[in-house]
């Protein structure tokens, strides 16, 4: 990943900090986090305010979950209502959200919803990777979007990076 212009974070938190310091050290870019709990969206807002980050590298916006269909199933996933401020393309896309508790495989609607909103060079990365629902997840994101290679990181819960390869 070299210096994403736009990163877009599924669940905020801890990740939106750390992402607001690489930007700062790589010298740019923006972050876009989205969570469906508005007082932890606030909870994040709090910190990038008192770890110095100005308004303009971060936005955390309130994403209610709502029915949506991806792959031909209904899920429930953020509201994409967030999607209308996206000017650019998205370059990083951290999948740290919805809860594991939402419903099954919560977070297989991230790359499908998204995919339009993907650079070509985008890479993805989904946390809790060595979970069962996470692994199905990724197998389903590979072969219904050929164009992304993965890389697997044994961490304690597992992340795993899928970068866009787009010709």
């Amino acid at each position: 990943i070299t210096k994403p212009k736009l990163i877009l974070e599924c669940g905020s938190g801890i990740s939106t900090l750390l992402s607001a310091y690489a930007l700062e050290k790589t010298g740019g870019g923006r972050i876009l986090s989205i969570d469906h709990d508005e007082a932890f969206a606030g909870v994040t807002r709090t910190h990038l305010i008192r770890h110095g980050f100005a308004p303009t590298l971060h936005t955390v916006t309130y994403a209610p979950l709502i029915k949506q269909s991806a792959l031909g199933k209904t899920f429930i996933w953020y509201d994409p209502a967030f999607l209308a401020s996206l000017k650019e393309k998205i370059d990083l896309l951290i999948v740290d959200g919805p809860p594991h508790k939402t419903q099954f495989q919560a977070r297989l609607p991230a790359l499908p919803l998204l995919i339009s909103k993907l650079s070509d060079t985008a890479t993805v990365i989904l946390d809790d990777a060595k979970r069962e629902d996470e692994t199905g997840i990724v197998q389903s994101w590979l072969s219904q979007f050929p164009d992304f290679s993965l890389a697997l990181h044994d961490t304690q819960k597992g992340v795993a990076i899928l970068k866009r390869n787009k010709v």
